[in-house]
């Protein structure tokens, strides 16, 4: 059984792979350029407003196997201070799942986020304060296999 384990985790593990930008979020700059990454024809783009004190560094990460692609825009563990008045995070596949937090933890859906389309997932209307992450993905259904 440990043989057929291991063999499955190294399938998957070969068979993953990531892009990463690492970007600056500056506040207090409107119609900033989308932050982009893609592997293959999929995408996943970042699009934002926000206000507050300083710049900060932010990270975008896309990650693909065979069964799953997932995007995480965040601040890479650290608090944010900045708040967004516009986040858009868009991935080229109908997004199956999404989370979002800010300094205190998960942010509920409707309340702070809502899809705006299959694949979008957008502030809720109103909805002004600082994220620390959020992360999108798709899981692939039987079907597509």
């Amino acid at each position: 059984i440990s043989t057929i384990f291991l063999s499955s985790f190294l399938f998957c593990f070969v068979h993953s792979k990531e892009a990463s930008q690492q970007f600056l979020l500056k506040p207090n700059v409107p119609d900033q350029a989308p932050i982009e990454v893609s592997l293959g024809k999929t995408k996943c783009v970042f699009t934002y407003e926000s206000t507050g004190g300083a710049s900060e560094e932010w990270s975008i990460l896309l990650e693909k196997d065979d069964h799953e692609t997932r995007c995480t825009v965040g601040r890479n563990g650290q608090p944010s201070y900045v708040f967004f008045s516009k986040f858009s995070l868009h991935l080229s596949k109908k997004i199956t799942s999404i989370s979002m937090e800010d300094a205190s933890g998960p942010l509920q859906q409707n309340q702070a986020y809502a899809l705006s389309d299959p694949k979008t997932v957008n502030l809720v209307k109103g909805w002004n304060g600082p994220i620390t992450t959020c992360s999108v993905s798709h899981t692939q259904t039987h079907k597509e296999l």
